[in-house]
């Protein structure tokens, strides 16, 4: 720095030239104490307004410094004390399962099973779980046996960033219930897990308990609309069946009454063996006949009896064939004409009960088809109760957060550089 002489000195207006400390000029005298400060303030003072003159990249390191210190530093800082000191401690309880047909399988069919274990029908079952567990139907449910808003809304004056708000809405406690139930459907293997968080371990276990009985009672009305679909149309056509064997039975029981018949079978060979038995009568009568002509004449009373019982015999022969041919001796409809309407009805009876047996034998294989493909639910990890909170963790969350400020704050001033670079 150059010596402070009356040279680069500025005496003020009206005064005379300051001279150097020590000097013998013209005026050969010293320099006061009085000037000697003067001369010094003056000085400083020209120092200072020098040193307020910065440079452009110390005034882009001042900002950039004070720019991070407020969009970095201050929201971590204020992120891990919220979290560490502010935000409610909770608890995570976990569970998992699946659906499984009921039926059994073979010793030799394990790896079938195997490979049937994780697609093929159970699909459609799986997906429909899914869907309600992420439907409102499921928080419905929950809330008939369950505070879910007494429960999640009790400290939200003190942490209103996690907890539910009070008095929330339906859309509310709906937004806010699929932040703290995880669904995780893997479509491969069918199986579903769930994650809940609740400010109580084992309230949060109650709750996954009280899912997976929705759940079975879901997958339930799944197997009786299924049971109903597949046993429904065996049962109506069983039913119109047993109605039309009843039918039959009944126009063959008013035939029976009507006719005095009870199987025109039956009469055909009780009439059959009268013919036969009458044909014998009239053979032997005809052989005593034509040994006793041999031996006396044809006046002898006895030829004269024979032959009467011949006739008698062969009467009777004629009118029993006459019944079988078509005729009735005995008025009313003709025997062949019976024994054709008695055939029809017997038809008739046979053909609804062999379709009322094909029909029962049929509803017995979809019970049992139905019973088969019934599905249960799978429980493969029972609903965990966790012994630490999990939630909030403050230092990986302040990690996060850290690490979007920062990129933030890079962007952010990279295209500010760019901006004034252009002026």
């Amino acid at each position: 720095m150059p010596a402070l002489t009356p040279a680069n000195v500025r005496s003020p207006a009206g005064a005379p030239a300051l001279r150097e400390v020590g000097s013998t000029d013209v005026y050969d005298q010293p320099l006061s104490v009085q000037e000697e400060v003067l001369v010094l303030r003056r000085r400083l003072t020209r120092l200072n307004r020098l040193s307020r003159k910065d440079t452009p990249s110390t005034s882009r390191a001042r900002w950039a410094a004070l720019s991070f210190v407020v969009l970095v530093l201050m929201p971590i800082i204020a992120a891990f004390a919220y979290l560490a000191q502010i935000a409610v401690p909770q608890y995570y309880a976990e569970t998992g399962f699946t659906t499984r047909l009921a039926d059994t399988q073979a010793a030799g069919d394990v790896f079938a099973g195997a490979f049937a274990f994780g697609g093929g029908t159970q699909v459609a079952e799986n997906d429909i779980l899914y869907a309600y567990l992420l439907s409102p139907a499921l928080l419905a449910d929950l809330e008939q046996d369950f505070d879910l808003v007494a429960h999640y809304a009790a400290k939200s004056g003190q942490d209103p960033v996690f907890l539910l708000s009070q008095d929330p809405s339906a859309e509310d406690m709906r937004r806010y219930w699929a932040r703290v139930f995880d669904v995780t459907y893997d479509a491969s293997n069918g199986l579903i897990q769930l994650r809940l968080r609740a400010r109580d371990p084992d309230f949060a276990q109650q709750v996954l308990d009280a899912v997976i009985a929705a759940s079975t009672r879901t997958l339930n009305d799944i197997n009786r609309a299924a049971f109903q679909d597949t046993v429904g149309f065996a049962e109506h056509a069983l039913a119109d069946a047993e109605a039309e064997w009843r039918v039959a039975r009944a126009a063959m029981q008013a035939f029976r009454v009507r006719h005095g018949i009870v199987d025109p079978g039956v009469e055909i060979e009780s009439r059959m063996g009268v013919l036969t038995s009458l044909q014998h009568q009239l053979a032997t009568v005809l052989i005593d006949y034509d040994e006793l002509r041999q031996t006396t004449g044809a006046g002898d009373p006895r030829v004269r009896k024979l032959k009467d019982k011949v006739a008698v015999i062969r009467n009777r022969l004629a009118a029993e064939r006459s019944g079988f041919s078509g005729g009735n001796p005995e008025g009313g409809q003709s025997f062949p004409a019976l024994v054709s309407g008695y055939e029809a009805l017997a038809a008739d009876v046979e053909f609804a009960q062999l379709r009322y047996t094909e029909a029962l034998a049929s509803l017995t294989a979809a019970r049992a088809d139905a019973a088969k493909n019934s599905r249960y639910l799978a429980v493969f990890a029972p609903p965990s109760r966790a012994q630490e909170p999990e939630f909030p963790r403050p230092l990986t969350t302040a990690v996060v957060i850290g690490s979007f400020c920062v990129l933030a704050w890079l962007i952010g001033f990279l295209i500010f550089l760019s901006l004034r670079g252009r002026r």
